[in-house]
């Protein structure tokens, strides 16, 4: 197969939950139908509800590392001024 341009077209049924959803995938040679399940309403949210939390956990650590680096900066900076004073 040569390289190409390959494009997805989903089809879903709006305000309604989603159970099916039809796409194609187009390339310049062939059309793909391809049928996919998705989870039933509970399980989506339950699923939305982890990577929320995963995210706002992200979010935590990613300021945790920024405050310790900041802080490791500043160590380093002031072990520094100590050693061209002298005083280490």
């Amino acid at each position: 197969q040569g390289a190409g341009v390959k494009t997805v077209v989903l089809f879903f049924e709006k305000g309604a939950p989603t159970r099916k959803v039809w796409y194609y995938q187009l390339n310049r040679n062939l059309v793909h139908p391809i049928k996919t399940n998705w989870p039933i309403k509970p399980t989506q949210q339950a699923i939305v509800e982890k990577l929320d939390a995963l995210s706002e956990e992200t979010k935590a650590l990613e300021a945790i590392y920024e405050r310790k680096q900041s802080a490791l900066a500043e160590l380093k900076q002031s072990l520094l001024q100590k050693a061209f004073a002298g005083e280490l």
